[in-house]
């Protein structure tokens, strides 16, 4: 991996393997096929007493929105990159702590996510097919996805387009906002579908409180 002076303002650049590792999944996934290739939201869902309810389903109207702004097909494939997994084992340790914390409520979340609304995961694909002796590998492969992807939304923490004061609200409860989607956005220099907070569709609500 290559790292350029600034991280933060300046794109990395990775190994032509790691390349060539997601997109062999992206296609198992069938996430290449179409012809605007696919889409992609970051969830980094860490924040104690978060509604994980609410927050998928924030996920949901956010990727309506990124459709319709592009008037992207109903089937446009939509790639979700979160460290939740059904799997609490496998987890980061901050989201396997909230995740145990929230009983059920996680593991619900990511099924509406995934089995109810068709969202794809590649991580677990990853696992099965490639030896990762690195967890760290697996954020390499996220910020490969977030440069390949045709539109991006994360919660950055400088924010940018969709934000207002209901979706940085909106990001603030439902991730832990670091420093991972502002370098997510870094990659995508030269791409305009590019959301720094969940866009949400005009009045949508999605009340705060825990689970």
């Amino acid at each position: 991996m290559k790292r350029t002076a600034n991280t933060t303002s300046s794109q990395l650049e990775f190994h032509p393997k790691h390349y060539a590792t997601v997109d062999e999944v992206l296609h198992a996934l069938n996430a290449t096929t179409n012809t605007n290739g696919f889409s992609a939201i970051h969830f980094r869902a860490e924040k104690k007493g978060m509604n994980f309810k609410n927050c998928a389903k924030a996920i949901v109207d956010a990727r309506n929105v990124m459709k319709q702004s592009s008037n992207l097909t109903s089937d446009h494939p939509f790639v979700l990159m979160t460290s939740l997994n059904l799997d609490p084992t496998v987890m980061w340790l901050g989201s396997e702590k909230i995740a145990n914390e929230s009983g059920s409520n996680s593991s619900d979340a990511l099924r509406f996510l995934l089995h109810d609304n068709g969202f794809l995961k590649i991580d677990d694909l990853l696992k099965q097919t490639h030896k990762i002796d690195d967890a760290g590998i697996l954020a390499v492969y996220d910020l490969i996805l977030a440069e390949k992807a045709l539109q991006f939304a994360a919660c950055a923490r400088d924010g940018g387009h969709g934000c207002n004061d209901a979706t940085r609200k909106l990001c603030e409860e439902c991730n832990h906002v670091g420093k991972f989607g502002r370098l997510a956005l870094s990659m995508r220099k030269g791409k305009k579908d590019s959301w720094g907070c969940w866009p949400q569709t005009k009045n949508q609500e999605h009340p705060v409180g825990t689970d």
